[in-house]
């Protein structure tokens, strides 16, 4: 459920799926960023997740126009784009020494702190990982 003058975490997965090609991950990507503008909340990232964008769509397409061009897209579409900070950082790294969740990226840590230190309760991904952080919330949009 999206809850009203909220603010949500992107993760690249859906970001990724809202440029691609699969028609039914593309679908469910816009229709959860329509539902968050709908409530009247915000859609944020870090620069983290922008570099994540960036070289996932460089990669898949070896088109550095295309890749720039989703880059540039979502900065636009964006309330607000967070630096990942040396304070992230520190706190990635304690919540990486004290929990043991095999899954999960390291990457993962350095969005979960970012989202702690910016007070947003939310994340929007694909992603089930983010579940087993007990300090956010994962919206699942294929489940919207």
């Amino acid at each position: 459920m999206i809850e009203a003058n909220s603010r949500y975490f992107v993760d690249s997965n859906v970001f990724i799926y809202c440029a691609g090609d699969n028609a039914h991950l593309k679908d469910a990507a816009t229709r959860i960023f329509e539902a968050v503008r709908d409530a009247q909340s915000l859609i944020v990232c870090s620069t983290a997740i922008l570099e994540e964008v960036h070289f996932i769509c460089y990669r898949q397409t070896m088109d550095r126009r295309r890749a720039c061009a989703i880059v540039r897209d979502i900065v636009r579409s964006v309330a607000e784009v967070f630096p990942v900070t040396l304070q992230d950082t520190l706190l990635a790294l304690e919540l990486f020494r004290q929990t043991s969740l095999p899954t999960c990226s390291v990457k993962d840590y350095y969005h979960i702190a970012c989202m702690i230190n910016h007070e947003v309760p939310f994340i929007l991904s694909f992603d089930a990982d983010f579940d087993q952080f007990k300090t956010v919330r994962r919206i699942n949009p294929l489940e919207r």
